[in-house]
């Protein structure tokens, strides 16, 4: 393991629709690979309102990573349906019945949002769903989730959070992809400062969209994440979850994985990958 911080996102080329083929001995070949990076995972997060099908689906997932030994992070969100005041009550339950779903079967930190801070109609204000957020942790651990309360903030959402606090959150994920480095750790120093060990990056990728990046080589896109890997380390925080093993863009399937994804269908891996690790090519 070349960093003790790092975790990795994954499951986001499941994420939103069910396959029609079992994939579960692919996902167990991922999990695999990824334990030799890092044991801790942040499984993608499906909507509070999808299909059950393709909830359980990501249930899945999670039940074979705490069977594979990680340390798993995983909850629920809303990233297709904007909240209101008529549906928060919904959102609400929804996150709250799936707390106990995660208590029983050994989630050991469970997302009660992933970038919620401005996902919202008119109906709410930003700190009205900031303070809807931080009660929801409330409302979790009041139905007997016993593990680690987080949450996702986006990028610019964060300041916020730094004068209000985090309530009943134990503690906060910040998704990073400022593409500017002296920003990048201009942030990340001031969200260490504040939070200190009850934050983390969520999210890290060296820049807001990878169209940004697409064009460059494969050996210039695995510099600047071995940048900014050393940047993470020097800032001391203490997990930094790189986005993403895996991805596909799940309501556009015609977009293929060619994104953010380090591992792609074809089964082949970006040269991104090797700076994370020892620098062995080990990978199935």
């Amino acid at each position: 393991m070349k960093y003790t911080w790092l975790g990795m996102n994954y499951g986001n080329s499941l994420l939103g629709y069910v396959p029609s083929v079992d994939q579960t001995a692919a996902i167990a070949v991922d999990l695999r690979n990824i334990r030799r990076l890092t044991n801790q995972i942040r499984i993608a997060l499906p909507d509070w309102n999808f299909p059950q099908a393709q909830v359980d689906l990501m249930r899945k997932v999670v039940m074979m990573a705490k069977a594979a030994g990680f340390h798993v992070l995983w909850g629920l969100t809303s990233t297709n349906t904007v909240l209101t005041t008529s549906n928060w009550p919904n959102y609400r339950a929804a996150v709250v019945a799936n707390a106990q779903w995660a208590q029983n079967n050994g989630v050991d930190e469970l997302f009660v949002c992933n970038e919620l801070d401005h996902k919202h109609d008119a109906s709410l204000t930003d700190a009205q769903q900031r303070s809807n957020i931080r009660a929801l942790a409330t409302a979790v651990k009041a139905a007997g989730f016993s593990g680690v309360t987080t949450v996702s903030i986006a990028q610019g959402s964060q300041t916020p959070w730094y004068t209000e606090g985090l309530g009943d959150l134990d503690t906060v994920g910040l998704d990073l992809y400022e593409p500017f480095p002296n920003l990048f750790k201009t942030d990340l120093a001031t969200f260490v400062a504040t939070f200190g060990g009850k934050a983390y990056l969520s999210e890290w990728n060296v820049v807001n969209l990878w169209p940004q990046v697409q064009n460059l080589a494969d050996e210039h896109i695995a510099v600047l994440v071995s940048n900014r890997a050393q940047d993470i380390t020097a800032s001391g925080i203490g997990r930094a979850f790189y986005f993403t093993y895996d991805h596909v863009f799940y309501n556009n399937l015609a977009t293929s994985d060619n994104v953010w994804g380090a591992h792609l269908a074809s089964g082949d891996f970006r040269r991104l990958l090797q700076p994370l690790t020892a620098g062995r090519r080990w990978f199935e």
